[in-house]
C-alpha cells in the first residue's frame, strides 16, 4: 500500500466514525431532563378552559408516540396539573422527540368535564418554550 492510500485511510476512518457518532446524537428520545417547556392551552370550541381552585386542568403525557394510549392515567409517563386561575398547563424539562398529550378539564359554561388530545414532535431546534392548543370536547 502506497503512502497516499495510507494517508487517505487514516483520514477517512476517523471522519466516518465522527459522522456516525453525530448521527446517533441527532436521534431524539422523548422524556424529561431536556431544555424545553411546553405550555398546552385547552380549548372548547375555541374558548379557553381555565383552571379552577378545586378543579384543575390536567395534562397526561406519553413519551415516544403519536398514538393515544387510552384514557387510563397509568398508561401515561407523566401527569401534570395546572395552576389555579391559568388557562394552560406547563410541562417542564422535555427533550426532543414524539409525544402524545391528553388533557382533561371542566368547561364552566357547559358545566361538563371535557377532554381531548394532540400528538406533537419537539425537535432539537426548538427554543425554551413552545405553545400548543389542545382541542377538548365532551
Amino acid at each position: 500500500m502506497n503512502l497516499r492510500k495510507k494517508i487517505l485511510l487514516i483520514i477517512t476512518i476517523p471522519a466516518f466514525l465522527l459522522l456516525a457518532m453525530c448521527r446517533k446524537q441527532d436521534t431524539c428520545i422523548a422524556g424529561t431532563g431536556g431544555p424545553v417547556m411546553v405550555a398546552v392551552f385547552p380549548k372548547v370550541e375555541g374558548r379557553a378552559v381555565y383552571n379552577l381552585e378545586d378543579y384543575r386542568d390536567t395534562a397526561y403525557v406519553k413519551f415516544n408516540t403519536h398514538a393515544s394510549p387510552g384514557i387510563n392515567a397509568s398508561n401515561f409517563d407523566l401527569v401534570v396539573a395546572g395552576n389555579a386561575g391559568e388557562d394552560h398547563v406547563h410541562i417542564l424539562n422535555l427533550k426532543c422527540g414524539d409525544y402524545y398529550i391528553y388533557m382533561t378539564g371542566l368547561d364552566t359554561i357547559l358545566k361538563k368535564r371535557v377532554s381531548g388530545g394532540i400528538a406533537i414532535t419537539l425537535t432539537q431546534n426548538y427554543g425554551t418554550e413552545v405553545d400548543y392548543e389542545v382541542p377538548l370536547n365532551e
